[in-house]
């Protein structure tokens, strides 16, 4: 009779200790799962940024004219300013849309949406994501003011 109750005592706090572990684990999981998806959509943006330089640099040895000036909007991948689109080679994740803004082919600011992150880009660098898209103001490709609102 003493086996058999300290049996139920044992295995009552067995489940205990299960439970408090689940539920602590389970949500820092969660998190990890959360900060490498992060991670991986803020290397996709960097990865994004090298290709359009690199297509910046093959557009110039066919046009010494060629520039990057203004906001280009981001739509799966290609580049978009006025009635232009400039078709991106991208290896990774494709971004579903944002926004560059670039002056005398220098990357100033702009965010970038890739799969549900969207990642900021302040003075050329690739800084940080949140979860969502991105929100900016800007009224033409002249010196714009970029708002951004996460």
């Amino acid at each position: 009779m003493r086996e058999n109750g300290f049996f139920r005592v044992e295995l009552i706090v067995g489940m205990f200790a299960a439970l408090l572990v689940m539920l602590f684990a389970v949500p820092r999981a969660r998190n990890m799962v959360s900060n490498i998806k992060m991670k991986g959509a803020i290397d996709s943006v960097i990865s994004y940024k090298e290709s359009v330089n690199n297509f910046y640099v093959s557009k110039l040895f066919l046009n010494n004219d060629f520039k990057l000036d203004g906001v280009y909007s981001i739509s799966n991948g290609n580049l978009i300013s006025n009635n232009d689109e400039y078709e991106i080679n991208v290896y990774g994740n494709v971004p579903s849309s944002g926004y560059l803004l670039y002056q005398d082919n220098i990357l100033k600011d702009g965010c970038v949406v890739v799969g549900n992150f969207s990642v900021n880009i302040v003075d050329g660098n690739v800084l940080s994501a949140t979860k969502g898209n991105c929100n900016s103001d800007y009224a033409s490709n002249d010196d714009v003011d970029v708002a951004f609102g996460m």
